[in-house]
């Protein structure tokens, strides 16, 4: 697929969190997104042999590329960490996974309501608490978004918490500025070495999965 067909596809999703240089979804169904950029998303998932379980998919608008994120605490959390990121580039095969499994401070998503369908019952409570987070200040210092250290780090020192998706105060648990400083040392990263795949060809299949994607497209797993 050339860039330019690959971005009005893109733009033509009709949800989504949308970002320079890509696009964010919940992992789509076919009938989701354009038949162009399914029959892509099939055909990368069986090349790239991404962890069965992923749940986010980036598109990237600015190349050919699609990456499988994993966030298993996606319902349960409010603020689920990447477990993993299998990322392949449509026109050179080439492959890349990142395991975040291990680090101590991971990415963090934030305003899971923009990756749903605009049909999706999580909607409601995702954007309520969204909206109590705004109120709180919490977005005010975008350096503390993002990834999972500073993020605690910050709540910690507003004495705030959360039951499920409800943000609420925490006895005890104000904290001095110096709290800022805790440690936020991070792991190294465990990389898998980079393949690189043939996409013009038929793709052997992995993991179960056929090439005609009835078991490997993300229809069968959607969250």
């Amino acid at each position: 697929m050339d860039l330019e067909t690959h971005r009005r596809c893109v733009e033509s999703i009709h949800y989504g969190k949308r970002l320079p240089g890509a696009t964010y979804v919940t992992r789509p169904r076919a009938e989701d997104i354009p038949p162009e950029l399914w029959k892509t998303v099939c055909r990368a998932e069986i090349a790239a042999q991404p962890d069965p379980s992923w749940n986010l998919l980036k598109i990237q608008t600015d190349q050919v590329a699609l990456t499988f994120l994993s966030y298993p605490e996606f319902d349960a959390e409010p603020h689920p960490a990447l477990a993993e990121a299998t990322r392949i580039n449509l026109n050179t095969g080439l492959v890349s996974r990142t395991d975040y499994r291990y680090r101590s401070n991971p990415p963090i998503l934030h305003r899971k309501e923009t990756f749903l369908p605009p049909n999706d019952s999580r909607i409601s409570s995702y954007a309520a608490l969204t909206k109590r987070e705004e109120e709180a200040g919490l977005f005010r210092d975008r350096s503390r978004i993002g990834l999972r250290v500073p993020w605690l780090t910050l709540l910690k020192r507003l004495g705030l918490g959360y039951e499920n998706h409800t943000l609420v105060f925490v006895r005890g648990t104000r904290a001095d500025a110096a709290s800022e400083n805790a440690d936020q040392a991070d792991v190294a990263r465990h990389r898998t070495a980079i393949k690189r795949y043939d996409l013009s060809k038929p793709a052997e299949s992995g993991r179960g999965q056929s090439a005609d994607c009835n078991v490997g497209c993300p229809s069968s797993r959607h969250s």
